[in-house]
């Protein structure tokens, strides 16, 4: 009976490991197209049947996945919030992730049961996530236009109905479509389409894997012995299929076995692209030189020093704002000008910031409320605008109390007085968006300004009589030289949302809760989204609305700086010890470094938080370990250990990487190499080389070397860089 009782225990105790060890996510990388052809490379994070589940503090868990993968999107094919459960744990990564990354979602058949599909659309609209439900976006990756196309989970629709989603979802111009929908086992559908990817969840990877065959035993709306639940499909019609196993996992009724949850990291390659191929057919027509000069015209707008981004140019010719065959623009310039002119006349305060701008505010919104062209249509996105901005004033009012009031984080009345050129940006930005809608519904703006005339008038107007009221701060010495040696100009879109939001983050890290920037980013970020599509529909000049889009961006990226640079120097002075240090971190001066430090004891966390780099136009954000993480960790770190950072060429590609070196306290004081390394213009996070301390290269042998302690012997040790992964030999 004895043996009975033990066998039936190590049998319960070998069923609850696995268990266990089923529950742990991993990432799996999947590639289509012409993976040859890495200068056309995009990289996607599929995200699928989350419902809610929890992945550590703050999701960290799904976040450090997704930020390994290096991916340029992130894909959320349906089920990531729940008709049953709460859905704060979904909320908490989504609003996170929509920071960082361009995110598209649609409904999975859960979102549908809840029957406040609706609501939740609007939430994700609210965050910064495209919804699309029978429609599709362009964007733009790596100069390759994509189509991400989206539908409805099909639970309460009929086959007409569905079908005309996927018809009108189809319906772009021939670039690479990319379809979210989360039925993998709809094929017969999606054969009938010229999509060239389709992504899904929903199966949940069969939920038993057979550990032989690979198949999984039962899926939603598949039955027994399911045929799409994992993987990478071919569909009859030639169009590729991926299929995420999802993420849930505690609100499953049954545990997964030999299956675990998971993100697909999907990596497509050679994309065709319709504008191009209409170029390129068309190449022997157009004259070379139109070409060139295009190039030009775009440089001539680029910002060629930190202080034209800093400072919004105005004139009658300035490049940022006005156009020809923009009205819009020069209402909008006109606007900001006779705002500029009145706080100038009644005095430089926050008090009468507002009063000047509300007004304004109140007249255009006065003027879309009483048009007989205002559609419901309209009136929602009047809604939304008007939600949007309800949210962004009151976290940036709170955010900026406790900066600089006079317990905050930020002391000395000079840096108050800045708060008036951060405001109007904000202020700038929101009657921005609702002058677009209403030219949108009206084809005109009605204008009210209360100093300038017309805009004639600006003929007269230089820069130099804003030089104390521009869109701008008092910006301290050294300031300036300190982003324009970061590279904060020739970064991207993706580059400057990233650093904002690393840099709202590490805000908390030297204050405290009061001081997070992170709510007061994400409305920015939701705001400026809203503005741009705005502004789309109604600009003649695409390129126009991209670089205001750029420079709203750069202006949040540049805010949050310099909230930080100025919190560390408070900091550094009550604390007693250094807070942040920059520094070049190579002889050419090509990778700036800025390092941050906790200004005093935290439970659980070491004093060493957080480094930037900026390289080539590249950021580069590492936030370490806690005390509770795993120390066997490739980005753990502890006070004492000794940080060094270089740019070296570890692949042998003839590209300089970037590679930080860790110790840990580990049995011996072995060490780790977090290695960035340099692939298509862009550093990607690989797991990296340790247990060698101190490490040289092998240049002939294309190998690193180093001795590897274990115990009381040390051996020698190597790696080489194989198929996009360090292989120790």
């Amino acid at each position: 009976m004895k043996k009975i009782f033990r066998f039936l225990g190590g049998l319960i105790t070998v069923i609850i490991l696995l268990i266990i060890w089923f529950e742990i996510p991993v990432t799996e990388e999947i590639s289509v197209g012409d993976a040859a052809d890495g200068q056309d490379t995009a990289r996607f994070a599929l995200v699928t049947d989350l419902h809610s589940c929890f992945y550590g503090k703050d999701q960290k868990g799904l976040l450090k996945m997704i930020e390994k993968g290096n991916v340029d999107a992130v894909l959320l094919s349906g089920d990531i919030l729940d008709n049953k459960f709460k859905n704060d744990n979904a909320k908490i990564f989504l609003e996170k992730v929509a920071v960082k990354y361009p995110c598209y979602y649609v409904t999975g058949n859960h979102e549908i049961w809840s029957g406040r599909e609706k609501e939740f659309k609007e939430y994700l609209t609210g965050i910064g996530v495209t919804v699309l439900d029978g429609n599709y976006v362009t964007t733009q990756i790596k100069g390759r236009t994509y189509e991400i196309c989206g539908v409805d989970d099909p639970t309460y629709m009929s086959d007409e109905e569905w079908r005309a989603q996927l018809t009108s979802a189809s319906s772009g111009s021939g670039n690479y479509k990319i379809l979210l929908s989360h039925r993998p086992e709809r094929v017969d559908y999606y054969d009938d389409y010229d999509f060239d990817l389709v992504v899904s969840g929903h199966a949940h990877g069969g939920q038993w894997i057979n550990p032989f065959t690979g198949l999984g035993t039962l899926a939603p709306d598949q039955g027994y012995w399911p045929k799409y639940v994992d993987g990478l499909y071919t569909l009859s019609n030639g169009t590729n299929m991926i299929v995420s196993r999802g993420l849930c996992r505690e609100r499953m009724p049954y545990p997964r076995f030999f299956n675990h949850p998971e993100i697909v990291i999907i990596e497509v390659a050679g994309a065709k692209d319709a504008a191009k191929e209409a170029d390129s057919n068309e190449v022997d027509a157009a004259p070379a030189e139109a070409s060139v000069g295009d190039k030009e015209s775009q440089t001539e707008q680029a910002a060629e020093s930190f202080e034209d981004i800093y400072v919004t140019e105005y004139g009658k010719d300035s490049e940022l704002f006005v156009s020809d065959n923009d009205e819009f623009y020069r209402n909008l310039l006109l606007t900001s000008v006779d705002a500029k002119l009145q706080l100038k006349n009644q005095g430089d305060t926050l008090e009468n910031l507002g009063k000047i701008w509300n007004e304004k505010i109140e007249n255009t919104v006065a003027a879309l409320n009483a048009s007989p062209n205002l559609t419901a249509d309209d009136k929602e996105k009047l809604s939304e605008v008007m939600s949007q901005w309800s949210d962004f004033e009151e976290r940036f009012h709170k955010l900026w109390y406790n900066l600089y009031s006079d317990n905050g984080y930020i002391h000395g009345s000079m840096y108050r007085e800045m708060m008036t050129g951060y405001g109007a940006a904000k202020y700038e930005l929101f009657e921005g968006a609702l002058m677009a809608l209403e030219y949108e519904v009206n084809g005109n703006n009605e204008m009210k300004p209360a100093m300038v005339d017309d805009l004639t008038a600006l003929d007269k107007i230089n820069r130099s009589t804003f030089s104390d009221y521009d869109v701008c701060l008092g910006i301290e010495n050294g300031y300036i030289q300190t982003m324009e040696e970061m590279g904060f100009l020739d970064m991207g879109e993706s580059e400057w949302r990233n650093l904002s939001a690393d840099l709202a983050k590490a805000m908390e890290e030297i204050g405290s809760e009061d001081s997070d920037g992170m709510p007061y980013t994400v409305n920015y970020v939701r705001l400026t989204k809203l503005m741009s599509e705005l502004e789309a529909g109604i600009c003649k000049d695409s390129s126009r609305v991209q670089t205001l889009r750029d420079h709203r961006f750069k202006l949040l990226s540049a805010e949050m700086m310099n909230y930080v640079l100025l919190m560390a120097d408070d900091a550094d002075l009550l604390a007693g010890t250094p807070v942040r240090d920059e520094e070049y971190i190579d002889e050419n001066s090509e990778c700036y470094h800025l390092s941050l430090q906790r200004p005093y004891e935290k439970a659980g966390e070491y004093a060493h938080f957080y480094d930037g780099f900026f390289v080539n136009g590249n950021y580069i954000g590492v936030f370490y370990a806690s005390k509770s993480d795993d120390m066997d960790s490739d980005r753990y770190v502890f006070d004492a250990c000794d940080f060094t950072a270089e740019l070296v060429d570890v692949t042998f590609d003839g590209n300089k990487d970037l590679v930080i070196s860790l110790g840990h306290q580990g049995a011996h004081g072995t060490e780790v190499h977090c290695a960035y390394v340099y692939e298509d213009g862009s550093y990607v996070y690989k797991k990296s080389f340790e247990q060698i301390p101190d490490y040289s290269l092998d240049h002939e042998n294309k190998k690193i070397l180093g001795r590897a302690d274990s115990g009381a012997e040390s051996n020698e040790a190597s790696y080489s860089y194989e198929n996009g992964e360090f292989v120790e030999k």
